[in-house]
């Protein structure tokens, strides 16, 4: 567990110039909100990923799609750059599960088709963390980094103004 931060922030800052692909995002409406970067001020702090996880994940994912709840539009990535790229997203510091907060959308991660993991993404003000979950049930949770709120802000941006009558 003392190299996992040190190993997450090497990664991190190693792909932190990779993007995901726009082009494996598919979009028609939504009306999400756009947050600031924010944790969870109060609620119930929440473990972390082991770093074995994380790195079993970084080295083995092979697709991530993101599925959200209130739009038309989800998110599938199956390249390692932007598989990468979206796992470095994931800060090393863990969130606190917000009551007053609700997940917008579910990640799956898989590996070789299989669903490996699976994460509740909350992205409101206040609220911009992933909690993974196991039998539904919370078992971590990790903010998103400056990167990764700027990255959905932007796919929300850029899906409020293709709906129609957007101007």
């Amino acid at each position: 567990m003392k190299y996992f931060y040190p190993i997450l922030c090497f990664l991190l800052f190693s792909f932190i110039a990779c993007e995901p692909s726009a082009s494996s995002t598919t979009s028609t409406t939504t009306s999400t909100a756009v947050p600031t970067p924010k944790a969870a001020p109060t609620g119930t702090p929440l473990p972390s990923m082991s770093q074995e996880e994380m790195m079993y994940l970084f080295n083995n994912c092979d697709y991530i799609d993101y599925v959200f709840y209130s739009t038309n539009f989800s998110i599938s990535q199956n390249t390692q750059e932007s598989i990468r790229s979206m796992l470095n997203m994931i800060s090393p510091t863990t969130a606190t599960l917000n009551p007053n907060c609700k997940a917008i959308g579910r990640v799956f991660y898989q590996v070789k088709g299989e669903n490996y993991a699976e994460a509740d993404l909350y992205f409101q003000e206040g609220c911009t963390y992933l909690v993974f979950l196991e039998k539904n049930k919370p078992i971590a949770g990790h903010i998103l980094t400056d990167q990764g709120v700027a990255y959905f802000n932007n796919i929300f941006q850029r899906a409020q103004n293709m709906a129609p009558g957007a101007q």
